[in-house]
């Protein structure tokens, strides 16, 4: 039944020696999805048994490769021109500590898994949070209604409320957000890491009264914002959902934006330290939730060296700021050296990458695309040479047009669910974050992997919680490069890196 199954769905990618494999179906110019419904779905390795002297590696490539198997074995010389591009591995010189990989719980993810049956519902939390998926670890939960959401909502749209005394979670919170965040949990073998973002305050706290369009918080109400987080969390903590982190505010330049086209609300960096210092920071230090880490931003790139400079040297604010939260959009306009720097300036606060789609210009789904996941792993690859300690994805799971989302905002994600077929796409997104989230849990540690000639080929190391040595590598070419490992350790390690491809290897 499998088999016909298989044929039913399309071609049988081979070669996959751990886990089910991939059922291919295929959208021209070598764009490929693998197919996942009820009764199937491919796998991936669970544990990773790496041979004595060897080493593992794993292969997806744009000609249909899916987490490939290759073991291989250290030689003990390297000869000058044996290898395009040699790299040197070395363990002792040690970066980062890891937080992990992840995505975001929102009304459209949740909606979308709802709308499959139970078993295929089962095969998509497995895909991304279970041992034999992409075993994610980090979870963004908006506070309240995104622009993810059929509609715009908050927590309390009762005008006038300072005592919260309607503070209540929506319906999509008990739906489509904690059930699924509750099982992420059950199938998953690692600590997931709860973190919150508001979009928008309730409508009568703004000084614009509404959802979207260039509005900021009304200073009357900046005790009452603070106090309506902590109802956030409690609610949440009689569901036994613990939150790791919070921003004061998802992208908080939108809020500046005449006519914004979904919720939004608008902090300068002078505003968001002030409110951090004298409003969120004392108020979660008051609270039960004391331990919840504050990550100021949520916004892009090319702000973050201003908006650090202004909330960390701030010390009223700073004593309470863990993190700085970093979109991926505008990477394109900043080099990613300006997070070392911004590092250099304020090593006690981590950096971590949370909300980064593929379509936020086109406003679709490019099935099967792997350049799409390309740009993926290429942003991965910089950011965390650059000590940033994560990398979190937007919506988890869409639609086929890109939703559902109520100000039309389609965008694309790893996996895309079909619901009339009972089926879901997991894109080559989603095997490309995979070959990080599997290999990079929570307390790998970057360590120094160094060229003179990487022949176009970027590339990032670490070695995980357990001693493995991990390494990954990214080959953009349209030619494969035959690449060497040079480890002090261990040997040298051969590879043959196929064009358009993207490799992890554990020892």
């Amino acid at each position: 039944m499998k088999l016909l199954t298989l044929a039913i769905l399309g071609l049988w990618i081979q070669g996959n020696a751990h886990g089910e494999e991939c059922a291919a179906r295929e959208y021209g110019a070598g764009n490929m999805v693998c197919v996942c419904n009820a009764t199937y779905c491919d796998s991936l390795p669970s544990q990773f048994n790496v041979p004595d002297g060897g080493f593992l590696a794993y292969v997806s490539s744009k000609d249909g490769r899916r987490f490939y198997n290759i073991a291989g074995t250290f030689q003990n010389t390297f000869q000058d021109g044996d290898a395009e591009a040699v790299f040197t591995v070395n363990q002792e010189i040690t970066y980062q500590e890891m937080f992990g990989f992840g995505g975001a719980m929102t009304d459209a993810s949740g909606i979308n898994i709802a709308s499959l049956s139970e078993s295929a519902q089962e095969n998509v939390l497995r895909s991304y949070f279970a041992p034999d998926g992409s075993e994610y670890n980090m979870i963004r939960v908006p506070i309240a209604g995104s622009d993810f959401s059929t509609h715009a909502y908050s927590y309390d749209d009762v005008e006038g409320d300072v005592e919260l005394n309607n503070f209540t979670l929506a319906e999509e919170d008990i739906k489509y957000k904690i059930p699924y965040i509750k099982k992420a949990i059950e199938l998953n073998s690692r600590n997931i890491l709860l973190f919150g973002a508001p979009w928008s305050a309730p409508k009568w706290m703004k000084t614009n009264s509404q959802f979207n369009g260039a509005g900021q918080l009304k200073k009357e109400y900046y005790q009452v914002w603070a106090d309506y987080f902590i109802r956030f969390f409690e609610a949440y903590a009689k569901e036994n959902l613990h939150f790791w982190a919070t921003t004061p505010q998802n992208e908080p330049i939108d809020g500046f934006i005449p006519n914004f086209s979904f919720n939004a609300m608008g902090w300068t960096n002078e505003g968001e330290a002030n409110w951090v210092a004298n409003y969120l920071g004392p108020t979660l230090e008051q609270s039960d939730y004391s331990n919840v880490n504050i990550m100021i931003m949520d916004d892009q790139r090319p702000f973050i060296t201003n908006w650090a400079d202004v909330v960390l040297t701030n010390e009223n604010a700073s004593k309470y700021v863990s993190g700085i939260a970093i979109h991926w959009y505008l990477d394109f306009l900043s080099n990613g050296s300006v997070l070392s720097t911004v590092h250099n300036n304020f090593p006690d606060v981590f950096l971590l990458y949370t909300e980064a789609c593929n379509g936020a210009t086109s406003h679709k789904v490019e099935l099967g695309s792997w350049k799409n996941g390309e740009e993926y792993a290429h942003d991965i690859i910089q950011v965390t040479n650059n000590w940033v300690t994560g990398w979190v994805d937007w919506n988890i799971a869409l639609d086929e047009q890109g939703g559902p989302n109520w100000a039309n905002n389609f965008v694309d994600a790893p996996i895309i669910v079909n619901a009339t077929a009972d089926e879901f796409y997991k894109q080559p997104m989603y095997y490309v974050l995979a070959h990080f989230s599997k290999f990079v849990p929570q307390g790998s540690q970057r360590i120094q992997l160094s060229t003179t000639d990487n022949k176009g080929i970027e590339n990032v190391a670490f070695v995980d919680p357990n001693g493995n040595t991990v390494l990954i590598f990214l080959n953009r070419n349209e030619e494969p490069v035959s690449a060497a490992v040079k480890d002090a350790n261990h040997g040298v390690l051969n590879l043959n890196i196929e064009a358009r491809s993207i490799i992890s290897v554990i020892y």
